[in-house]
């Protein structure tokens, strides 16, 4: 089991200030998402628009979608449908790369009805 990133579109919540995008575990869609201060800190975005935000994160979207992936398999998450991939999460999962056999949560306490 894990979090399959299959569909390539993405956009920018300049509500929320996010970037948000989707991927899907057991079948079911989980909304995913990297915040501006992350896309800043982390991915050099500071200063740029939404649109250059966005640009940033498609040059980045293998490795953030790898963070979001940790995070949701190893990690607590705000919703059992739902990833936000926060600064203080970019520089843990940094620190603490993903190690081959790490512990992964029971999926099957994530799945949700969809």
């Amino acid at each position: 089991m894990g979090l399959a990133f299959t569909d390539s579109r993405a956009h920018y919540d300049s509500s929320r200030e996010i970037v948000s995008f989707v991927a899907e575990a057991l079948d079911c869609p989980v909304r995913c998402a990297v915040s501006r201060e992350a896309l800043e800190g982390h991915f050099g975005t500071s200063g740029l628009d939404k649109e250059g935000r966005l640009a940033s994160f498609h040059v980045s979207r293998s490795k953030i979608a790898l963070m979001v992936k940790t995070k949701y398999l190893s990690r607590p998450v705000e919703e059992p449908e739902a990833v936000l991939l926060t600064t203080m999460d970019v520089e843990e999962l940094s620190i603490a790369a993903p190690k081959s056999g790490a512990r992964q949560k029971d999926m099957r306490s994530r799945r949700r009805q969809c």
